[in-house]
């Protein structure tokens, strides 16, 4: 609940650093609970190189509507222990980002 606060406080201000302060929060909080140290570290590692992607779609207040919508949903189907739900709105969530580094 206090993500999809501070995700939507961030995009109602058009605050983009906080945007994306709250998507890498989101996807570490997601990392942590997979209680797998290799994949959070090796994520972590990757956070920075990230970060400028990330800022560069946050710009978007289309897409920052979309990764909340998003990411509400992962974690409602996870509050819901239902992985098949997780898996899936992972995958939906994912997917246009794996099409866009496929045209890359």
């Amino acid at each position: 609940a206090q993500y999809k606060a501070d995700y939507e406080q961030a995009h109602a201000e058009d605050d983009i650093d906080r945007a994306v302060d709250a998507d890498l929060a989101f996807h570490g909080t997601i990392l942590e609970a997979t209680g797998n140290i290799y994949i959070a570290s090796s994520l972590n590692s990757l956070t920075e190189a990230l970060v400028a992607a990330r800022r560069q779609a946050a710009s978007d207040p289309a897409f920052r509507s979309l990764v909340v919508t998003q990411h509400v949903d992962v974690l409602e189907a996870l509050q819901a222990k239902d992985p098949q739900r997780a898996a899936d709105a992972m995958s939906a969530h994912m997917a246009p980002r794996q099409r866009q580094e496929a045209e890359n």
